[in-house]
């Protein structure tokens, strides 16, 4: 049994492979599978030059922001982790490094939460710096805000630099240094036990970018009690440095007063991942910013309109003074109110007025249909009195 075959089908797949064998290749998937296919058949994809799959290429990559934790469980489960090396440190001080004789604590000297170059020293650093490199990224963040029209995002630059002078002054303790140029400045020796203008310098050198951190924080409430809690912790460890507050009887004194410093830096990383946790999501439109409220302005009181002033003329007849027709008046002018007809006059005075038609100095005149109306009255009290 024979089958017929025609030579433009093989013609036209053999056209097809070979224009797929030299295009370029694709970013996508399939690029992807071509490259699968190629590895599978053992050949090396060398004929455009490139060493690395294309998952290497840049837009393939993670960026930089990708690091921010934006669960609350993960940021609780890093607070805790943190927390765990915080007191293993300290265990490890207490019962290694303050049991051991004197003649050994040379060797274990990186468990002395107190010389320079521990353990301690190192993980204060490392959270320091942590925290100067997500500052960094809420200012690549925040400063894309479009109400920001004060550019108040650099503090973030400077929360960066002094966040990473902390870290080296904590692995360095650049404090001692300074002091000794202090000692050969003066020439003399000044007293280092209590060094309370150090912490007078310090407080003023970062309590200031501290207070205008928290206003910017002021919005996420997280990062605010992540603030609160790292000053509670640094004002803590001063008081026990300055002897304040006496340490628990049955713990070192420098061994509370590291673990204190140590939460602080710990609670001062997880305020800056918070806020940046704040900053991402407001950007990528996950939560909505809340409007400022405005102060609602009282409401003017309106002004009641002046009432009309009434004068008594002779024989008991009451004339109604309107007020001055201001602009001010004219806007608050009442409806005028219905004309009354007011008592009776004297046929002597009735006769004066129609004589003259012309009222006394400083009196208004009256129209004619009131002179009419008087008249009327007048001939009605006569007709009666007959």
């Amino acid at each position: 049994m024979s089958f017929r075959r025609t030579g433009h089908s093989d013609d036209r797949r053999r056209r097809v492979l070979r224009d797929e064998l030299l295009s370029p290749a694709e970013d996508g998937d399939d690029a992807d599978a071509k490259e699968a296919t190629s590895r599978k058949r053992g050949k090396a994809a060398t004929g455009n030059g490139r060493s690395y799959s294309t998952a290497a290429l840049a837009n393939r990559q993670p960026p930089v922001t990708s690091l921010i934790v934006t669960g609350r469980l993960s940021l609780c489960l890093l607070f805790l982790l943190g927390l765990a090396v915080i007191v293993v440190l300290e265990a490890l001080y207490s019962q290694v490094f303050c049991i051991v004789s004197p003649e050994r604590r040379t060797a274990l000297a990186a468990l002395d939460v107190e010389s320079r170059g521990s353990l301690a020293a190192w993980y204060g650093s490392l959270l320091l710096a942590a925290a100067a490199g997500f500052s960094v990224m809420v200012y690549a963040i925040r400063r894309h805000r479009l109400d920001d029209y004060r550019a108040r995002y650099r503090v973030w630059l400077w929360a960066a630099c002094i966040f990473l002078a902390g870290s080296a002054e904590v692995a360095t303790r650049l404090d001692a240094g300074l002091a000794q140029l202090a000692v050969n400045w003066q020439g003399e020796r000044l007293r280092f036990e209590h060094p309370v203008w150090c912490l007078i310098i310090a407080s003023v050198a970062f309590g200031l970018p501290a207070v205008r951190l928290i206003v910017e924080m002021r919005r996420s409430a997280l990062a605010m009690a992540g603030a609160f809690f790292t000053v509670a912790a640094y004002v803590t460890a001063v008081c026990l440095r300055l002897a304040v507050l006496p340490a628990p009887p049955r713990l070192a004194a420098p061994m509370v007063e590291s673990f204190c410093v140590l939460v602080g830096h710990l609670m001062l990383l997880m305020t800056v991942l918070a806020y940046a946790r704040f900053v991402y999501r407001q950007a990528q439109g996950e939560t909505s910013a809340k409007p400022r409220k405005t102060a609602a302005k009282p409401a003017e009181a309106k002004k009641a309109p002046p009432a009309s002033r009434t004068k008594e003329t002779r024989g008991g007849r009451s004339v109604r003074v309107d007020p001055s027709h201001t602009p001010e008046a004219a806007a608050g002018k009442p409806a005028s109110a219905p004309f009354t007809p007011s008592p009776p006059m004297e046929e002597e005075e009735s006769e004066e007025v129609d004589e003259e038609g012309e009222s006394q100095p400083g009196e208004r005149a009256m129209s004619r249909s009131e002179r009419r109306r008087l008249r009327k009255q007048q001939r009605k009290q006569g007709s009666s009195g007959h």
